[in-house]
């Protein structure tokens, strides 16, 4: 399912939530994309450029609306190799 490995466990498939056998984390240096911890929970965009604001205003004073044009210019591409922990390994 999604391209991923028979070894990797879906917890449900919607929203798609899975990841990793526990045996498997850390066997290599960075992560196939087919056996990447991938969590449905997250809000996601359907843009064409447009413009993007993202609700929270008893969170925040002052709610923000950016367009993408905006992100792209304010803060440049850049490439780095990260180690992730995700919160759902503590459930594995």
């Amino acid at each position: 399912m999604y391209g991923k490995t028979s070894a990797f466990t879906i917890h449900q498939t919607n929203p798609f939530n899975g990841g990793p056998q526990p045996r498997d984390l850390g066997r290599e240096a960075i992560t196939q994309t087919t056996c990447f911890t991938c969590a449905g929970t997250a809000w996601r965009s359907s843009h064409a450029g447009g413009l993007h604001g993202r609700g929270g205003r008893a969170w925040v004073s002052h709610p923000l609306t950016l367009r993408l044009s905006d992100l792209q210019r304010g803060f440049p591409a850049k490439t780095v190799e990260a180690t992730l922990q995700c919160a759902g390994n503590r459930r594995a």
